[in-house]
């Protein structure tokens, strides 16, 4: 089922890209990567992971209220680096 939503998603991510680039005219920006935190949430911040260290509060903060929204079991690993 899973890899089923994610074929889903993907799909219609590229139609809408798709359908983007073919009404927008040159230059345009028609995608754009993730920022480092939201990469790191996606990819590698899991239950596995021990403790998560920021040392920048604006990205901590972001993270955090990320995580709220979508795993708010992982919120007690993410920590300030404040030294």
């Amino acid at each position: 089922m899973t890899e089923h939503c994610q074929f889903l998603v993907q799909s219609c991510t590229y139609r809408i890209k798709d359908r983007k680039a073919k009404t927008c005219h040159a230059p345009a920006l028609v995608h754009q990567e993730l920022d480092l935190v939201d990469k790191i949430l996606r990819d590698l911040f899991t239950e596995e992971v021990d403790r998560l260290v920021i040392d920048n509060r604006q990205e901590y903060l972001n993270m955090r209220e990320r995580l709220e929204h979508s795993s708010p079991e992982l919120l007690e690993k993410v920590h300030l680096y404040t030294d």
